[in-house]
């Protein structure tokens, strides 16, 4: 029996065909591409790669891949370059695909072994998989995809399907859970960009405006003029007491106050500070086009029309008037503290208001929503 040191611990093996002496290990696993600690279910699947080197001075080796990934966790080996003899020195890679189709957790170790030495190494991988992760910025198009960024808009990609069949997205929004988009009568709603599900109809008209607040509560308009609310994802429906003008909704912002706002087509802003009950129209008309984004940015209202202008007021309540702030702005998003603002056009492309600068393309497509979640 022969006793090989390795780091400090003395193990007893027994007719190895080369000696351990020389190393504490001949093989290395480096990440070259390795996975985010949390990664949206919208951006999957997503592929890590690895470098499997040999660290030793005198050694041949084949590296083995014997990884064992957790049944139903949608890891797989995609690619693998190691099937052949390493010289000392030299390289290969590994490529591990993850494709799964709900939330979950996942921890486990890519696990590489040298033939014939014994000698293995194991590199761990931990990813959060959730519905959504904050910044994801989401985006409905006209010719009925709606598109996902997972680093700031510089590249997107289509969901895995499209919400009604090709059919023109309206509206989109999120929450941490799901991802939802107005598409003819209907709200549609997703964990995953695979499959879509529909909420019942406020009233079978065509619904033109959404939005989501901060406990998940829908709040949609529609070309009837009338502003609807749910609390059970869609399931049901109650309508506000009062219309904001009569005409359609393009346009609403609830802030966490309560208080609510209204775009109209006859392009007037509508405030109301009693859950809908009453309604009184604030500012004038930024320029009387329909208004067809509204938001609350810090202290400031932000408004963008049809004619494709975003205007900003200083009087969230009335008596103020509207201060023209940027152009060719055919969607628009704001967050609640006003350090995001985006635009996108009718050409498929996206901007950041904050700092002026294009941050990509989307689609060769009229870009009628973009959301950020935050």
């Amino acid at each position: 029996m022969i006793y090989y040191r390795i780091k400090q611990r003395l193990i007893a093996a027994v007719c190895l065909v080369i000696p351990l002496s020389a190393f504490a290990h001949i093989i290395a696993i480096t990440p070259i591409t390795p996975f985010p600690s949390t990664i949206s279910l919208l951006t999957l699947p997503f592929t890590a790669s690895y470098l499997v080197t040999n660290v030793s001075q005198n050694v041949k080796f084949t590296a083995i891949d014997k990884s064992e990934f957790p049944g139903g966790s949608g890891l797989s080996i995609s690619s693998n370059t190691c099937g052949s003899v390493l010289t000392p020195g030299q390289t290969c890679t590994i490529s591990v695909t993850l494709n799964t189709a709900s939330p979950e957790i996942i921890s486990t170790y890519l696990r590489e072994w040298a033939k014939p030495t014994a000698d293995g190494m194991q590199y761990p991988i931990n990813v959060q998989v959730t519905s959504m992760t904050s910044d994801l910025l989401l985006a409905g198009a006209a010719n009925g995809n709606v598109y996902v960024s997972a680093n700031g808009g510089a590249n997107w990609a289509p969901t895995t399907s499209s919400p009604n069949n090709g059919t023109a997205i309206k509206c989109v929004s999120a929450t941490s859970n799901y991802m939802y988009a107005c598409s003819g009568d209907y709200i549609y709603y997703s964990l995953n960009g695979k499959s879509w599900t529909a909420t019942t109809s406020p009233d079978n008209n065509t619904i033109t405006s959404l939005f989501l607040d901060t406990t998940g509560k829908l709040y949609v308009g529609t070309a009837t003029g009338n502003l609807y609310y749910s609390s059970n994802n869609g399931a049901s429906w109650l309508s506000t007491t009062a219309q904001p003008d009569g005409s359609e909704i393009d346009s609403i912002f609830v802030t966490t106050s309560g208080n609510f706002y209204a775009g109209t087509a006859n392009g007037n802003v509508a405030y109301s500070s009693d859950n809908g009950s009453t309604w009184s129209l604030i500012n004038g008309q930024p320029d009387g086009t329909a208004v067809t984004s509204l938001y609350v940015g810090g202290s400031t209202l932000y408004a963008s029309t049809s004619d494709e202008y975003a205007y900003t007021s200083t009087a969230l309540t009335g008596g103020g008037a509207w201060t023209l702030y940027a152009q060719t702005v055919h969607s628009l998003f704001v967050n609640s503290s006003d350090s995001a603002e985006y635009a996108a056009t009718q050409n498929g492309y996206v901007y950041s208001l904050t700092t002026g600068n294009m941050l990509g393309f989307i689609a060769d497509s009229t870009i009628n929503g973009i959301f950020q979640l935050s």
